[in-house]
């Protein structure tokens, strides 16, 4: 928490020490700190008037931090990561209902500020400033914001005062047109919820149309009336690659939707590099197969934060809107040579749900089933498994010991990927490790970084005899993390009969605490055998736990459906799933309405199947059986 030349942190966000904590850990721990510092200069030098400025404090503290973070830890990458925290995730959020409202927050009471003060007011802000520090330059930004720092040390500003120190820095310095402000330029960002798509069309060979309309999801109902943005327009092209140079070619201002210009249609063109614009963009057919050729022969011309946004954009057009998933597709056939971290973040984010159901009916449907066949998802497999083994063949499968960073983050993602998916070489490497360890107890050869997938994935393969030794480990371990992450990997284990026991140990003897109840819900509801084990726990056994937990009572059984809400996505199941909770709607009444909504959950799931299964497998059947003829 941010105070005035006084910051205080949790414990855990400062404790971390190096060849224990995690580089996952270290990352966040210097990202917290870096923000609580920014704070010191926007929210106490600068403070907002009100919190309907609210944006101004932590827009700029949470950009800021990841350049704080560039110059002490550089090895995260935070630039990079940017583009995933702040763009992509608050696209994330200005695209749902419940989420998404004007930056300059409108609300009226106490209630309404809470919901709104997270989230948009961080990221959302965080990226525009990042567009006016691109579309002013970066010098006149950053003299831009001494202006303002000074002017206004010690007081309270609203975003008018930063709009009018960035216009005289601009106009001084050049920059920004005389009969331009910030203001104008800014206003309909800040009080428009949502944020615009742009459609890049070509027309003839020589001449491209890029015209805008507003972002319409299908998770938002209400749309803004008539929404309009200036929109600062800079790109790159196939003769002139430069994803560094982020000022605007021109503007599509006020009163205009559309602009055109003339450029050789035969050649690839790709609009608002590295996202420096709050904006989306979309390529008409014959635009879009170009880029999927420039990324099949050679993705280094296309920068990493140019490549993860395409990626991102495609894929969040498909899923949201009306363009076919095959589009999205198509830019993941190079995957098997990308060994960017936010490259590869994109497309298994957007594939997480057959992630989630994939290893389901591997391992509970037999030849037998008339529904469904056993090899339901075995194109994805088939597709995915070689791509995610060649980039760790690329970056290197084991962790050398002198190893930080960005890289020990990503291979550990990696390999819980391949592993998931069935791969051979991920899973020989688990049970390799798992079984060293259990040849000396005293010297565990799994590092750090990797223990949440090692210990799992051993402990899957290994069956009763790893299940013990796991949880002996577990009982012994002297180190709170390292003992958590054991217990989850008790949940990984392919016997059904050993999960429903571990479910019901936690009712019984000595006092479980909250922590550890919560690790074992999400591993075996992450466990596709465990969840009609947990959905027949909760229906029997929820007056139990209200009896055991007591005060924690309503966390745990929250978590329990948020979980179930994630995976569950047949029909059955949502019957099965909503039958428990009206089974227990009197025991769980303070928590029913966030309860009930996991089941909403469910049925998204379902409507996601419907419409996006059978195109993806069709896909994904199609790359698998063409890899295979042309062997």
């Amino acid at each position: 928490m941010e105070n005035y030349g006084l910051n205080i942190y949790r414990e855990f966000l400062l404790l971390n020490t190096p060849g224990v904590a995690t580089q996952q850990q270290m990352s966040r721990s210097s990202s917290v700190i870096a923000h609580e510092l920014a704070h010191q200069y926007w929210g106490n030098i600068v403070t907002c008037h009100w919190w309907s400025n609210i944006w101004l404090n932590e827009g700029f503290a949470t950009y800021y931090s990841y350049l704080g973070q560039n110059a002490t830890n550089p090895e995260f990458e935070p630039i990079k990561q940017f583009l995933l925290d702040g763009p992509q995730y608050a696209f994330a959020l200005d695209s749902r209902e419940k989420t998404s409202y004007p930056l300059l927050l409108t609300a009226k009471t106490q209630s309404q500020f809470e919901d709104q003060a997270i989230g948009l007011p961080y990221y959302k802000g965080a990226c525009l400033i990042r567009m006016m520090h691109g579309f002013l330059t970066p010098d006149t930004f950053h003299r831009g914001i001494n202006r303002y720092l000074k002017a206004w040390a010690n007081k309270a500003t609203e975003q008018d005062n930063l709009f009018d120190a960035l216009t005289d820095q601009g106009h001084e310095d050049g920059t920004l047109p005389l009969n331009l402000t910030v203001k104008e330029i800014m206003d309909p960002w800040t009080k428009q919820r949502g944020y615009p798509l742009v459609r890049v069309v070509s027309s003839e060979e020589d001449t491209v149309y890029v015209h805008y309309e507003q972002f319409k999801s299908s998770r938002v109902a209400r749309q803004t009336e008539h929404a309009y943005w200036p929109i600062p327009v800079a790109y790159a092209t196939e003769d002139d690659s430069n994803f560094n140079d982020h000022v605007p070619k021109f503007w599509i201002p006020e009163g205009s939707l559309m602009r055109t210009i003339k450029y050789n249609t035969s050649k690839w063109i790709f609009v608002n590099p590295e996202t420096t614009g709050f904006y989306r963009v979309v390529y008409d057919k014959k635009l879009t197969q170009l880029l999927h050729n420039q990324f099949n022969k050679n993705y280094k011309v296309i920068s990493p934060m140019g490549r993860s946004q395409i990626l991102d954009d495609y894929f969040s057009l498909a899923t949201q809107m009306d363009i076919p998933i095959s589009m999205a597709l198509d830019f993941t056939k190079y995957l098997g040579q990308e060994t960017e971290d936010i490259c590869w973040t994109v497309p298994l984010k957007h594939l997480r749900r057959l992630y989630y159901f994939y290893s389901e009916y591997e391992l509970t449907l037999d030849s037998s089933s008339k529904n469904v066949p056993k090899k339901y998802f075995e194109g994805f497999r088939n597709y995915m498994v070689p791509k995610l083994e060649g980039v760790l063949n690329k970056i290197g499968l084991e962790q050398l010991p002198t190893e930080i960073g960005s890289k020990v983050i990503f291979r550990a993602r990696l390999l819980n990927w391949a592993c998931r998916l069935g791969s051979k070489k991920c899973l020989d490497y688990a049970t390799r490790l798992f079984e060293l360890w259990k040849f000396d107890e005293l010297v565990n050869p799994i590092p750090i970084d990797l223990r949440d997938s090692m210990y799992c994935y051993g402990v899957s393969a290994g069956g009763a005899q790893n299940w013990l030794f796991a949880l002996q480990r577990s009982v012994n371990e002297t180190n709170t993390k390292d003992a958590l992450v054991l217990i989850s990997s008790l949940g990984c284990v392919k016997d059904e009969r050993i999960l429903k026991s571990l479910l019901e140990s936690t009712l019984v003897g000595e006092s479980i605490d909250k922590l550890r109840m919560s690790v074992i819900i999400d591993a075996v509801a992450d466990n596709p055998l465990g969840r009609p084990v947990l959905m027949k726990f909760l229906k029997d056994s929820i007056p139990s736990i209200q009896k055991e937990f007591n005060t924690s009572f309503n966390s745990v059984v929250y978590r329990a459906f948020m979980k179930l809400g994630n995976h569950l996505h047949t029909e059955e199941e949502l019957l099965e799933l909503q039958s428990i909770i009206e089974l227990h709607s009197s025991t769980i009444g303070d928590i029913l309405p966030a309860v009930s909504s996991f089941a909403t959950d469910v049925s998204e799931n379902i409507a996601w199947m419907s419409k996006h299964y059978e195109p993806m497998k069709t896909w994904f059947d199609k790359q698998t059986k063409s890899s295979i003829s042309t062997i």
